[in-house]
């Protein structure tokens, strides 16, 4: 993700910090009109004070989510779901899986859900046309 993109919104909160920090405008003032309180308008102003325009984003903007499930591991679990055990639901999958003490763990297999149910009902759908 190269550059900042900023909603309308963001950029008048940034606007109106930069106003604060510039003090022509208050604290108490900046919280009324960004629907915020104090606390967290003093948290705003000092992000922007430090980091400029990424003090508005969110801390986590850019970074990979540590529950993200890996791409290969759910191409690995719906080719199983698709060839090996076509003819299981979802819920006789899991189980199988937890059998066979697979290195997923529950949870991974959980996440999956949606994209088994998505990768499931595409695979029946091409048998029964």
């Amino acid at each position: 993700m190269k550059g900042i993109y900023m909603s309308r919104e963001d950029e008048r909160v940034y606007n109106l910090a930069m106003e604060v920090i510039r003090r022509r405008l208050s604290i108490v003032e900046f919280s009324t009109l960004v629907l915020k309180s104090y606390r967290q308008c003093q948290r705003i102003i000092q992000k922007v004070e430090a980091k400029g325009m990424l003090g508005i984003k969110h801390g986590n903007l850019g970074k990979i989510p540590v529950n993200k499930t890996d791409s290969e591991l759910e191409e690995d679990v719906i080719s199983l779901l698709k060839n090996d055990y076509y003819d299981f639901n979802l819920t006789h999958f899991k189980e199988m899986l937890n059998i066979m003490k697979t290195d997923w763990c529950s949870q991974e297999v959980s996440t999956l859900r949606l994209e088994l149910a998505i990768a499931f009902f595409d695979f029946a759908r091409i048998i029964l046309s």
